[in-house]
């Protein structure tokens, strides 16, 4: 690829340097599931809708748009773990009903 000028795929991105990655072939769209590439797509995962990362829903949702939920995530803590079966041995004062 000798003498090749290369331009940016949209309008709007710089031109690319000698420092960045350059695809030479398209790559496959995620978006959608493709067997041949083992893709199962990104419709029905869950997104966060105020991260701009991968995660983020705008990247996420490939345009198609998302449904915002609130989840209450209850999350298990001081948790301590007693063995089975433990024995407790109560006092009670001799003529007392047990309940």
């Amino acid at each position: 690829m000798k003498n090749v000028q290369l331009e940016p795929y949209e309008i709007g991105y710089k031109s690319p340097t000698r420092e960045d990655l350059i695809y030479y072939e398209e790559s496959p769209d995620f978006c959608l599931p493709n067997q041949k590439y083992g893709v199962s797509g990104t419709e029905g995962r869950f997104c966060n809708a105020s991260s701009v990362g991968v995660d983020g829903c705008q990247l996420l949702c490939c345009g198609r748009g998302y449904i915002t939920e609130e989840i209450e995530q209850i999350e298990r803590c001081n948790c301590t773990f007693h063995w089975c079966c433990q024995k407790e041995n109560l006092s009670m004062p001799l003529g007392s009903p047990f309940e």
